[in-house]
């Protein structure tokens, strides 16, 4: 996972270990800063500016009760979201580019994402259908406005895929990597 820890424009890595739910975060990508314990055990880490501070924090998905629990301060939890359906994947974006990120699954069984742009709400602002079976889910601010959009990594094909905002309409692809890459996103 990648994010901007303390406010320095850049992101940084940190991981999260599953053993013990903790997460431990590096500002220089050299040592660990901050080490947080925070979710349960089956827990998905998540990543997000929650409150539009400028501060990426940390959060958690509970697919067992199709959860997102999000904290803005690396502590407490400062949201609790109930969204999405057995299997579906976790996303997190700033949708609809007013600087904080929101919640949002992506369902492999329907090749669609399901996005919300309000902290807190389930509601679904977002619905695209995008990708093929198989395809991992990413997302990315694919022209530079602001606003992230869909995408897919096609791991058969070596394929990174974006879509238009709201849209199923390809503005960016690229051939990259191998079959057994894991894709990673970032402000580089």
């Amino acid at each position: 996972m990648t994010g901007d820890w303390n406010r320095d424009k850049k992101d940084t890595f940190g991981v999260y270990r599953p053993s013990d739910q903790t997460f431990y975060l590096s500002n220089d990508n050299s040592s660990v800063a901050v080490s947080r314990k925070f979710g349960n055990p089956g827990d998905v880490p998540v990543v997000g500016d929650w409150d539009g501070d400028g501060v990426d924090s940390i959060g958690v998905y509970r697919p067992s009760t199709e959860t997102f629990y999000l904290s803005n301060d690396n502590v407490s939890e400062a949201y609790s979201v109930r969204m999405g359906v057995a299997r579906d994947t976790p996303m997190v974006g700033d949708w609809n580019g007013d600087g904080k990120d929101t919640v949002g699954v992506y369902r492999p069984s329907d090749q669609t994402f399901y996005l919300t742009d309000s902290q807190g709400s389930a509601t679904v602002d977002h619905k695209v259908k995008f990708g093929n079976p198989g395809d991992i889910p990413i997302k990315g601010d694919w022209n530079g406005d602001g606003t992230d959009k869909v995408g897919v990594h096609q791991p058969a094909l070596y394929r990174f895929s974006g879509a238009a905002k709201d849209s199923d309409t390809v503005i960016y692809s690229v051939r990259f990597g191998i079959t057994t890459d894991t894709p990673i996103i970032g402000q580089w």
